[in-house]
C-alpha cells in the first residue's frame, strides 16, 4: 500500500507499507545513507534525487522530479493527479459560481436598458398621441393603451387640478369595480 503527498514544486513524498511480517531494514537504509539506489535507478533519476526514509511499518520516499521537460517530467502529472483533479474541480466551481454572478448582474442590466427603452418609447409615443389626438377623447383612451403596456393599468384615472376652485376633476376614469364617476371632487377631500 502507499500513500502519495503533494509536498509543492517538483517534490512529492510516497509512504511504502509493508505487509504484516516484514520490517524495514535498519542496516541497508544506514548503508545506503537513506538514498534508496533501486528506486532512484526505477525513476531514471540521480540518487540524491530519491530520499528513503524508515517509518514504523515500512518506507517514505521523498522524491525530487525534474522541473524540465522529457518523460519523467509527466511523472508529477501521473502521481499527484488526484489532487490537480480536486484544484481543477475547485477551480471550475469558483470560476463557474462568478460566471453566475456575472450572468445576473448583466441579465439586471438588461432588464434596466429594457425597461428604459420601454419608458423612452412610451413618452414618445405619448407625445406623438397628443399632437396628432383630434379631441381629449381621443387622447385619453390613447394614453392609457400606452401606459397598459408598461404596468398594470385596469384601473386608470387622469386628474386634472383646478387651483382656483382647489378642485379634482377626473376627465377619464376607468375603474373595474365603479363603473361610473362622479364628481368633481373637492381637493382637500
Amino acid at each position: 500500500q502507499g500513500f502519495i503527498r503533494d509536498l509543492g514544486p517538483n517534490l512529492i513524498e510516497f509512504d511504502l507499507t509493508m505487509r504484516y511480517g516484514y520490517k524495514q531494514s535498519r542496516e541497508f537504509f544506514l548503508i545506503t545513507k537513506g538514498t534508496f539506489t533501486y528506486m532512484s535507478a526505477a525513476l531514471g533519476l540521480q540518487p540524491s534525487q530519491v530520499e528513503m526514509q524508515p517509518i514504523s511499518d515500512g518506507c517514505r520516499y521523498i522524491i525530487q522530479l525534474p522541473s524540465g521537460g522529457g518523460a519523467l517530467a509527466g511523472l508529477r502529472r501521473i502521481i499527484t493527479r488526484p489532487f490537480n483533479i480536486l484544484s481543477a474541480a475547485k477551480a471550475l466551481k469558483e470560476t463557474n459560481e462568478q460566471l453566475q454572478l456575472r450572468n445576473q448582474e448583466l441579465e439586471e442590466l438588461v432588464r434596466e436598458r429594457n425597461r428604459a427603452e420601454l419608458l423612452q418609447d412610451s413618452l414618445y409615443r405619448i407625445a406623438g398621441i397628443a399632437n396628432s389626438a383630434a379631441s381629449l377623447n381621443e387622447l385619453y383612451p390613447a394614453i392609457h393603451d400606452v401606459i397598459k403596456k408598461l404596468m398594470p393599468a385596469d384601473n386608470f384615472f387622469i386628474a386634472l387640478y383646478d387651483q382656483e376652485a382647489d378642485m379634482i376633476e377626473l376627465p377619464y376614469f376607468v375603474d373595474e369595480v365603479d363603473k361610473s364617476y362622479i364628481g368633481p371632487y373637492q381637493a382637500a377631500n
